[in-house]
C-alpha cells in the first residue's frame, strides 16, 4: 500500500469584493482568479483585500462608501468617468478611478500587489 503523503495546508488567497456587470463576470473572475485573489461578489461581508466596482451597476454608490468606510481600497471604473462622475466616485472614497477599458486592457496594473 503506497505511503499517504501529507497534504500542506493551502494559504488562504486574499479576497476580492466584485460588482460588474452580468456579462462582465466571467471575464473579471477568471482574470482575478489567475492573479491569486478568490472573488466574492457584493453583497459580502467578508474580509476584502479590495473592492472592484463598475460604477454604472446599480448599488455601486453604496459599495463604494461602505467599503472605503471599513477601509477597504475601492477600485472603481466605468465606460468612460467624466469629471463629475470621478469627484463623486472618489468623494465616496474610490482610491482608483479608471475607465473599463483601461481596467479591461491590463487589470493587474490596477490591483494591489500579492506579497
Amino acid at each position: 500500500m503506497p505511503e499517504a503523503t501529507p497534504t500542506e495546508p493551502q494559504a488562504a488567497r486574499p479576497r476580492a469584493g466584485l460588482l460588474c456587470l452580468e456579462g462582465d463576470v466571467l471575464l473579471l473572475s477568471e482574470k482575478l482568479d489567475e492573479l491569486g485573489y478568490e472573488v466574492q461578489r457584493f453583497p459580502t461581508t467578508d474580509a476584502l483585500a479590495f473592492s472592484l466596482v463598475d460604477i454604472g451597476v446599480g448599488g455601486a454608490d453604496e459599495i463604494i462608501a461602505s467599503a472605503s468606510n471599513a477601509g477597504i481600497r475601492v477600485i472603481a471604473f466605468g465606460p468612460d468617468p467624466d469629471d463629475m462622475a470621478q469627484i463623486r466616485t472618489r468623494a465616496l472614497g474610490a482610491s482608483v478611478i479608471v475607465s473599463r477599458d483601461e481596467l479591461f486592457a491590463d487589470v493587474a496594473a490596477h490591483l494591489p500587489s500579492i506579497v
